[in-house]
């Protein structure tokens, strides 16, 4: 094996964490080297419903590959009649950018490279990751660096960000070399697309306790629509459950085969940050929040987060505080994602009341409002007093394509 390869920051993990944090290390003059196992652009599964929030957050904009901008929203309990959430045809509120995950994932990453300072390599098998400069794997004391070794390469460099999802090597790796494992609790989704005709013709759709504890939505994209399920509960029978939706709400076949599912970690949030120069971020880090499963948003702000706390430390503050400062740029997140589990609880007791209380005119211009403008939920809760006068960022809306209106 050839003599290591060094940089600034590591980072084990090409999606949206590990984009947004390459992006803005790079922008802070540190040399960053982005690994991945996958090609690029590689299969995804994701509903690949963008918040506004998310376009936000985002350093650039991403119209090439936004599909559909919704501006209304479908929501119904089981197979009941929905309710139509966006009622304002005079005053269209921007809430969810349609993409495909394969697609926007790609691009991010081509804008990432572009960046200077990030270069970008697929690696092998990860064999061991280990801290520089200490025995035993155990946490504190000063930052020596960190060494990756994959079954073709040699890496190191002061700083390590793992993001490379719920299904990566990270969280157990730098959970060995700490002298604990992560532990993290899971819900699960399953989708599939179904090729159709005019997807205009359909608004997006969710339809609260489809399955206990979880919901099923219809997402539609340029050329076909993105069905699914999520759940908190048990995941006996999503698969099932998702070809019975497609037949009762679609009168379309769906062969089990076609279908696709993975692991959402929900549960980061409880997590306390490493010591010792290296990030969980994303998925890796068990932040997605619990209700409707988002994580893309919660990626891209960890991953900064990270970048951030990393670039201070470079930029002469103390490494002793490293740990607290990206709690302290964390604690958004973790707040959001904390009160995002307490409505969860809430709407695992009382399906039928949540939707009947998101059903009143004054909570549907609320949610539909505060979803346009891209603030979380704990900033809707604080500063609900300032919605009917709060707009939607100018900066948010020049990354956004024309409407293109659905029923």
């Amino acid at each position: 094996m050839s003599s290591a390869r060094h940089s600034d920051v590591l980072i084990l993990g090409a999606g949206p964490a590990g984009c947004a944090a390459a992006y803005d290390l790079a922008a802070a003059g540190l040399s960053v080297r982005l690994l991945d196992k996958h090609e690029f652009p590689r299969p995804k599964p994701c509903a690949g419903g963008l918040t506004m929030r998310t376009v936000s957050a985002l350093r650039y904009s991403i119209t090439p590959v936004i599909e559909r901008v919704a501006d209304d929203w479908m929501l119904g309990l089981g197979m009941n009649e929905a309710t139509r959430m966006g009622a304002w045809p005079a005053k269209p509120m921007p809430i969810v950018a349609m993409t495909v995950r394969s697609r926007l994932d790609a691009y991010c990453l081509e804008q990432t490279k572009a960046a200077a300072g990030v270069t970008f390599e697929r690696n092998g098998k990860v064999r061991e990751l280990a801290r520089l400069g200490s025995e035993g794997g155990s946490e504190g004391g000063a930052n020596e660096g960190w060494s990756l070794r994959t079954e073709d390469a040699h890496y190191t460099a002061r700083y390590f960000i793992g993001a490379d999802g719920a299904n990566g090597v990270s969280a157990k790796l730098l959970g060995r070399a700490a002298g604990h494992h992560a532990r993290d609790s899971f819900a699960a989704a399953v989708e599939a697309e179904v090729p159709i005709d005019d997807p205009l013709r359909f608004a997006m759709e969710m339809r609260l306790d489809y399955v206990p504890r979880g919901y099923a939505w219809i997402f539609p994209k340029g050329d076909h629509l993105n069905v699914g399920i999520y759940a908190r509960g048990s995941v006996k029978g999503l698969k099932a459950s998702l070809v019975e939706f497609v037949r009762a709400r679609l009168d379309q076949t769906l062969e089990t085969r076609d279908i696709v599912g993975w692991r959402v970690p929900v549960s980061g949030q409880d997590r306390a940050p490493r010591t010792d120069g290296a990030f969980l971020v994303g998925d890796a880090g068990g932040l997605a929040e619990p209700m409707f499963g988002e994580g893309i948003f919660y990626a891209i702000a960890s991953g900064q987060a990270a970048a951030q706390t990393i670039a201070e430390v470079e930029a002469g503050r103390s490494a002793a505080a490293m740990a607290s400062r990206f709690a302290r740029l964390r604690a958004p997140i973790d707040r959001d994602l904390r009160a995002w589990t307490s409505f969860a609880e809430i709407l695992d007791r009382n399906p039928a009341r949540v939707h009947w209380a998101l059903s009143l005119g004054s909570v549907r211009w609320g949610v539909m409002k505060s979803t346009m403008i891209g603030w979380t939920l704990t900033e809707t809760l604080w500063r609900l007093f300032l919605l009917p006068v709060a707009r939607m960022p100018r900066a948010t809306r020049a990354r956004l394509p024309a409407l293109e209106r659905g029923p």
